[in-house]
């Protein structure tokens, strides 16, 4: 009678305590530490070698600097007062300054810059591009005029912006700080200020000339004092192309010189007072 045995299959079971498990183990860890030695090699090399170019650069005259451009979109700051701010000397190679922190340093010194970008154009020209900040009104602070732009910026007005080129109306009623001036913090009140000038600017040009105050104590009452007659125009949180226009033709049929004020707060009638 024939005999039928089982076939066992015999497993070999690797532990950590096997030696097969701490001989693959201890190469792992060879290998991890040998691929992380040449990753530090091959980084020390690379900056060494950068560090050594960059020094055998700095001393060719082929890339020292011939002229510094100044491009801006602007017209108050001065072409002049920015190529002596940079401290960058004709002759000196182009590669011996940081651009960002040059960057960040006429900013500093330029509140009414807005955005600012210093290039290299290789081998020997620095091209400096400025967007300056535009001034759509004024405000009086300790005795000094401070401009404030669309995004409702407050900045130290410099001295190519005297009051009388600017025609720009001066905003009343507003609180600020010193700490809101040098951080650059956004007022609620002046934005609504900037929005109704925006708009005017837009509608009739002419007419914000006209407006020599904003009065934003309440911003939801908003008032506009005219600069030939002094007469109050209470306009509100908002005015339209077509209120504007009715304003227009209202002042010019009545005496505004008898007249106290003008309401166009309400949306089918303009309120004359005398």
């Amino acid at each position: 009678m024939e005999r039928k045995y089982k076939q066992y299959v015999v497993r070999r079971v690797i532990t950590k305590s096997n030696p097969v498990f701490k001989k693959n183990s201890w190469k792992k860890t060879l290998l991890g530490i040998l691929i992380l030695l040449l990753m530090l090699i091959s980084i020390y090399g690379t900056i060494y070698a950068y560090q050594n170019i960059r020094k055998k650069v700095q001393t060719l005259d082929f890339f020292n600097i011939v002229s510094v451009e100044i491009l801006n979109s602007g017209k108050y700051l001065s072409e002049n007062s920015i190529k002596e701010q940079t401290n960058l000397k004709l002759g000196s190679n182009i590669f011996t300054f940081s651009a960002n922190k040059l960057e960040k340093k006429l900013k500093k010194l330029n509140p009414e810059i807005k955005d600012v970008r210093v290039k290299r154009r290789l081998p020997d020209i620095v091209k400096i591009n400025i967007e300056e900040r535009i001034p759509l009104g004024l405000l009086l602070y300790n005795g000094s005029f401070y401009c404030i732009d669309n995004e409702g910026i407050i900045f130290h007005k410099n001295e190519n912006m005297s009051l009388d080129k600017l025609h720009l109306p001066i905003f009343t009623g507003v609180k600020i700080s010193k700490e809101d001036i040098k951080e650059k913090k956004q007022n609620f009140s002046l934005l609504k200020g900037i929005q109704l000038v925006k708009k005017i600017k837009k509608y009739n040009a002419k007419f914000l000339e006209n407006i020599s105050e904003i009065n934003l104590k309440d911003p939801f009452k908003i008032l506009f004092i005219t600069m030939e007659e002094g007469l109050e125009i209470k306009v509100g949180s908002s005015i339209t192309k077509e209120k504007l226009a009715y304003l227009n033709s209202v002042i010019s049929e009545i005496d505004t010189q008898k007249a106290k004020y003008i309401d166009i707060r309400f949306k089918d009638k303009v309120i004359v007072g005398y």
